[in-house]
Order: C-alpha cells, then structure tokens, then sequence
C-alpha cells in the first residue's frame, strides 16, 4: 500500500519514520481488549515496516508499547504539553526515549534550561507554529482532532477553531508576532537553552516549501523576505468551512498572508 512504500522510500533516503499515535482523548479505550488487540496489530505491522519512532501524548499508552514493543522509540507529543520540569520528570520516568516541550512555553530560556537539567533526554520544540499564545481553544482544537481521526468516523467535524484563531488575528496583528514561533536566525539561543531536537509542522505542505523551510532551519537563516511565510502554512480557509459560516464569517476567512519581513526583526 501507499504507507508501506512511503516507509520504504524514508528509509532508502536515510530517514527515520515517525509514526503518531498522539490523540489527547483516547477515553481510556486502549484498555479495552478488543481496541488493544487492533492497535497492537498496528504496532506490529509498523515493527515489520521497521518502523523506528512512535510518538503518543499520554503516559500510559507510551509505558504500555514501551512494555509490549521494547525496540520502538517512543517520543511524546506536543499535545502532551510538557510545559514544567515534573511532566519532563515524569515522562522520563515512564520510559520516553524523547521529550517535546511545550511550544507554548518556548519562548521561556528559564524553564527550558531547568528542563534540560532534570533530563538527559533529548528535548524537542516545534518552532514555526502561529498558534495564539495560551489559546483558550487549544484542548477544545485537539480534542476535535481526535474524533476526526477515528477511522469509520462520517461526520465531517468542522475547524471551528482555527476559524476563531484566524478572525483572532485578523483583528488582533499583535497576537501574531506574540506567538511561540522563532525565526530560524535564533534557533541558536533554543540550542544553547539545551533544546536538541527542532520539529517543524507542515508535512502535508508541497515539498518545495518543505525544502525551502528545512533548509532555512538547518542552516539557522534566512535571507528571503516574509518570514511569515515558514510559519502560516495554509491560511484560514477551506472549502469545507462553507457549510458552517455565514456569509459576514466567510468573507473575513478569505485566505489572506501577514508579511513579516525577516530582517526587521
């Protein structure tokens, strides 16, 4: 199937793959024999795909494959919100191979240095994501995430807040550059702070974007123009959304670009 080249082609190109299973509302179904027994199949298939990373967001999933699939690396995800030293303490203790801070809180050097000093995992940080900062919406936004990703689910659930975080920074520009993400040219300060691991968003993105933002964060610089444009990755608009909005909403979620130049920073 289309996994398993894609897999395939990963690893002939040097990469190591990734798998999620970082749904925050599982409502404990795990635990369920008949729901174990199917994601335990998942799991094995990926071990037979030699698959090298899975990533969940809760503690006890991850100490249950840990048990049950010891060759698996397993890194927590950024739903976890992993925003103080004893959640970093606590997902160390229970097994995780590695640690994503919480974005949110990543532009705070202090608690990722005490971060740093309570684990010798590596630490992770998603860097070019516009969310609002603490947005009142956030566990709302996952929790909607989880039902739209459950296979036989039919009803199409709408992105009620990413609608009400784009009219949010329509209206509100300075919400924009409040938000957690950096600059590639000051990735060197997240290093130094003991981050060793930068995540990026955007794998659904065209692959010439892609290139362009790896390479830019790689490299920590950027010389061309609209650093926005690495961070905003598919503006506030879908086709999807038309049945939910009326038309005043619609016409303010028209897709629209900031532009943010780069070296006025």
């Amino acid at each position: 199937g289309k996994a398993e080249t894609y897999i395939e082609l990963a690893h002939k190109a040097g990469f190591r793959f990734n798998f999620l299973f970082n749904a925050i509302v599982t409502e404990g179904r795990e635990f369920e024999p008949q729901v174990w027994a199917a994601l335990r199949a998942k799991l094995q298939w990926l071990a037979d795909l030699r698959v090298e990373w899975v990533t969940v967001a809760n503690q006890p999933l991850l100490e249950r494959i840990k048990k049950n699939f010891p060759n698996f690396k397993v890194s927590t995800s950024v739903n976890s919100e992993i925003n103080e030293v004893n959640r970093v303490v606590d997902y160390d203790w229970a097994g995780a191979d590695r640690i994503a801070v919480d974005y949110l809180v990543g532009r705070n050097f202090r608690i990722i240095k005490a971060m740093r000093a309570a684990t010798r995992k590596p630490l992770e940080l998603l860097v070019n994501e516009p969310c609002l900062v603490h947005c009142t919406n956030r566990l709302y936004h996952q929790a909607t995430f989880c039902r739209g990703s459950r296979e036989g689910e039919s009803f199409l659930v709408p992105d009620i807040a990413q609608i009400f975080c784009g009219i949010r920074r329509l209206e509100d520009f300075c919400s924009v550059l409040k938000a957690n993400w950096y600059r590639p040219d000051d990735i060197k300060y997240l290093i130094e702070s003991g981050v060793n691991v930068i995540k990026l968003a955007g794998r659904m993105q065209p692959t010439d974007w892609i290139l362009k933002s790896a390479q830019a964060y790689a490299t920590m610089r950027f010389d061309d123009g609209n650093i926005y444009s690495l961070i905003e990755k598919q503006g506030m608009y879908s086709k999807e959304y038309l049945s939910y909005l009326d038309t005043e909403d619609h016409v303010k979620l028209r897709p629209f670009r900031f532009v943010i130049d780069n070296k006025r920073l």
